[in-house]
């Protein structure tokens, strides 16, 4: 099954990867610092755990129960599916489970490090999403679109 995706999910990944080289706009030095702490080890994966703690923390936020949340919730699932498939074939390891286990720890982490800040924006005005957030979510649902349609 794997060998079948692989290639589609790389080239996605290529072209997602190329887009996000620069942090977003407006992310500040410390949270992509603790972001590039987080996922240092992710490899090839990187984009596709940050969006998938992205969505987490908005299914967190906003509760599974909520459509917001639903919807977060699908697109969590999908994502870490492809990370932990595209984690597995970068590093060899032998099974899907080993690589869910090495990669749910650091996706758990950049998940608190999205709710930190979606909890800080939403002080002062009530809302979650700062301007560079609005920009990371629209990449990371056209990352989740271009998996979905290659997959």
């Amino acid at each position: 099954m794997q060998g079948r995706f692989l290639p589609a999910l790389l080239a996605v990944l290529a072209t997602a990867a190329s887009a996000q080289v620069p942090p977003p706009e407006g992310e500040t030095d410390a949270f992509a610092q603790a972001m590039d702490s987080v996922l240092a080890e992710a490899g090839e994966a990187t984009p596709l755990l940050r969006c998938t703690a992205l969505f987490r923390a908005f299914r967190l936020y906003a509760g599974a129960d909520s459509e917001i949340g639903g919807i977060a919730a699908e697109h969590e699932t999908d994502l870490a599916t492809t990370a932990a498939v595209v984690w597995q074939d970068e590093t060899g390891t032998p099974d899907l489970a080993r690589a869910f286990e090495a990669i749910v720890p650091m996706m758990a982490e950049a998940t608190e490090l999205y709710l930190a800040r979606m909890a800080e924006n939403a002080e002062p005005e009530g809302n979650v999403l700062d301007p560079a957030l609005e920009a990371e979510l629209a990449r990371c649902d056209a990352l989740h679109g271009g998996i979905a349609e290659g997959g």
